[in-house]
């Protein structure tokens, strides 16, 4: 992701998105146990499960968000270094390879890994949400659906 910080910003986000979905699934199974509301009332498992599922979502967001910006942030770098590189090279190889041609090469194949690096994560990213708001449209619409979809996500 271009720098060790990075990577640590990185895996503080997705180490939240876990704890909040350990969060989650505690908060639900305590509220399966909790039979006659003798602990809470199902109003307050209810709103603590769904503020958890917010913060998943949220969570996401921010993960995605950074992946492409790190990523994108990651390839800019290496194309400034790559061809401050070049620019410092010295005379005697300057002298045997035609320079326009050669950063006209360069700079042409790093535009275009960015371009398919940065699409191909935006991609992902949109796919991704476009699959959970058919998958949530599909359960809310026909709960049996969830069965289905646990079993393929068991599959994969």
């Amino acid at each position: 992701l271009g720098s060790p910080w990075a990577l640590v910003a990185y895996a503080a986000v997705v180490f939240v998105q876990v704890v909040v979905t350990e969060a989650a699934i505690v908060i639900l199974v305590l509220w399966v146990d909790d039979d006659h509301m003798a602990r809470q009332r199902d109003a307050w498992y209810a709103a603590w499960y769904g503020g958890l599922i917010a913060l998943i979502v949220c969570s996401a967001s921010c993960k995605y968000f950074a992946l492409a910006a790190l990523t994108q942030r990651a390839w800019d770098r290496l194309h400034a270094l790559l061809l401050s590189r070049i620019l410092h090279a010295s005379l005697m190889w300057l002298q045997d390879i035609p320079v326009g041609h050669l950063l006209q090469l360069f700079s042409g194949a790093l535009v275009r890994i960015e371009d398919t690096a940065f699409n191909c994560t935006e991609l992902l990213v949109l796919n991704s949400g476009f699959l959970v708001a058919i998958c949530a449209v599909g359960v809310y619409t026909f709960p049996p659906f969830a069965v289905l979809l646990v079993v393929v996500g068991l599959e994969v």
